[in-house]
């Protein structure tokens, strides 16, 4: 088989006027709490712990180690700088040789 890397351009997501985090899938924020949330392609929202997720100054965000979402088709998940990674490549869409 022929595995393809998925990637995927994140969106950083900041709280609306009530204070409302909505994320779209690939979305990431921080809630007013500090509590960050993260929502990997074809995923269910994930909440993290602050000391995994590191905020560069242009926005984006890097997480230490894997985002595991447990109902999703691919399950694991890197985000580096904004960018998701799907680190189950053999679930991705593959063209036999």
């Amino acid at each position: 088989m022929n595995y393809q890397l998925i990637t995927a351009l994140g969106l950083r997501v900041y709280p609306n006027h009530l204070g409302q985090l909505r994320l779209p899938e690939g979305g990431y924020g921080r809630e007013r709490n500090g509590k960050w949330l993260l929502r990997p392609p074809a995923c269910d929202t994930v909440e993290l712990a602050a000391e995994r997720v590191l905020e560069h100054q242009d926005g984006t965000v890097s997480v230490h180690g894997r985002i595991d979402a447990l109902d999703a088709v691919s399950t694991g998940w890197t985000l580096e700088r904004g960018v998701w990674t799907s680190l189950d490549a053999q679930l991705a869409l593959t063209q036999p040789q």
